[in-house]
């Protein structure tokens, strides 16, 4: 069975970027609006075990 790539081992393919510029950005902006929210979470929560750690005690 001959190859199909016969005669093309000299072409090197180009290289491509993976995402758009425009993609790449709106996955980071997400990505820190992620991180924004479950920044706050963790403070209220952190914040409510300390009151109730002080209410204890």
């Amino acid at each position: 069975m001959p190859s199909r790539d016969r005669g093309r081992r000299s072409q090197r393919r180009q290289r491509r970027r993976w995402f758009s510029r425009k993609y790449y950005a709106s996955v980071m902006n997400i990505k820190e609006f992620y991180e924004d929210n479950i920044g706050k979470s963790f403070t209220g929560i952190l914040s409510d075990f300390t009151r109730r750690c002080n209410y204890q005690k």
